[in-house]
C-alpha cells in the first residue's frame, strides 16, 4: 500500500510539479517507507514552491519534531514561521510548545502551549504537552489537572492512555 500510495503521489507531482500538496504527500510516503532524507527534501521543496502556505510550514517542524531532526536549526526555524502564516491555529502553537520543550526551553514551551489552550481549551493534545512541561518542572504538581483534561478529551484514544498511564505513574 506505501509503494502504491508513494507511486501515486510521485506520477501527481510529475504532472503538477508546482504544487506544494503533491510535495508533502510524497514527504509522508517517503517518511511510510522509511527514506528520511526523501521525505525532508520533499518537505523542503513544498515550502520553496509554497512559502506562504502554512501546511507546508507545519509539515516540516512536525517532521523535524517526530524524528529529532535538527530541532533548532529545522523545527524551530520552521515553526515560528507556521506561527507567522497561522497565527490563530491552536495546532500550531502546539507543536511550537513541543519544539522548545525539546529543545530545553520548558518556559518557552509552557508560553505556546497556554496559548495553544486559549485557542481551543479542549484539545487533549494540548493539555498532555503541557502536562509534560510540569512533570519535567519544579512543581510536578501542576500536572495533574492537566493529564486528568487529557483524559476526559481522549478517554478511548492514544492521548487518554498516555495521561492515564502517567497519572498511573506520577499520582498514584
Amino acid at each position: 500500500e506505501a509503494g502504491a500510495a508513494l507511486a501515486a503521489y510521485q506520477e501527481a507531482a510529475r504532472l503538477e510539479p508546482d504544487v506544494a500538496g503533491w510535495q508533502i504527500a510524497l514527504g509522508g510516503a517517503w517518511e511510510q517507507s522509511g527514506d528520511l532524507i526523501e521525505a525532508r527534501a520533499h518537505y523542503e521543496r513544498a515550502v520553496e514552491l509554497a512559502p506562504g502556505e502554512p501546511a507546508a510550514w507545519r509539515a516540516l517542524a512536525a517532521f523535524s519534531l517526530g524524528y529529532q531532526i535538527e530541532l533548532v536549526d529545522l523545527g524551530l526555524v520552521s515553526v515560528r514561521r507556521l506561527l507567522v502564516l497561522a497565527p490563530g491555529d491552536w495546532s500550531a502553537y502546539d507543536l511550537a510548545g513541543q519544539i522548545l520543550l525539546e529543545t530545553g526551553d520548558p518556559v518557552g514551551a509552557e508560553v505556546m502551549l497556554k496559548r495553544a489552550m486559549e485557542l481551543d481549551p479542549t484539545q487533549a493534545a494540548v493539555s498532555l504537552h503541557l502536562a509534560l512541561v510540569y512533570l519535567q518542572g519544579p512543581l510536578p504538581s501542576n500536572a495533574y489537572a492537566y493529564l486528568v483534561n487529557a483524559r476526559t478529551f481522549d478517554p478511548e484514544g492514544a492521548i487518554g492512555w498516555q495521561a492515564n498511564r502517567l497519572l498511573e505513574q506520577y499520582f498514584p
